[in-house]
């Protein structure tokens, strides 16, 4: 899954709302993925 809308200042917002920093690096991740899947 890819969402283009996603952004690190998204990110750093919802961590103040209770996520972590692993939900992150899963983000991270997906997107490489994403990439490599073309």
């Amino acid at each position: 899954m890819e969402d283009e809308e996603f952004t690190v200042s998204d990110w750093q917002r919802e961590v103040k709302e209770g996520d972590t920093r692993l939900d992150y690096l899963t983000w991270v991740e997906d997107c490489k993925e994403a990439e490599s899947n073309g």
